[in-house]
């Protein structure tokens, strides 16, 4: 499963919903099996709107190589680097004083 799921959050759910599936297997009636898959979707650590976005974003890379529209394969590139951005550790601990200090420093 780790080679076809994208990022780690795809994985973790795919195994919960793998996981209900394997729980309601034997039951001859499966009642209560969408709820169940339901709540995998609810507490995933993604949100609803997370997941959809990023299996838009597959299908239109997926859509754009098997059409070989490299352009449009590279902009998505661009967008995902530019969602990916990740602050360092001493802007979430420092925040705005320390970029003050670090410009004051280098002048």
């Amino acid at each position: 499963m780790e080679e076809i799921c994208d990022d780690p959050m795809q994985l973790e759910l795919m195994a919960k919903l793998l996981d209900t599936e394997r729980q309601y297997k034997t039951s001859s009636r499966r009642t209560g099996i969408y709820d169940a898959l339901k709540k995998c979707f609810e507490t995933s650590s993604r949100s609803g709107q997370d997941a959809l976005n990023n299996a838009y974003r597959n299908r239109d890379l997926r859509t754009a190589a098997l059409e070989g529209d490299t352009d449009k394969i590279k902009h998505l590139q661009d967008e995902d680097a530019k969602d990916s951005f990740t602050p360092a550790w001493a802007d979430l601990k420092f925040g705005k004083r320390f970029k003050a200090n670090a410009i004051d420093q280098s002048s």
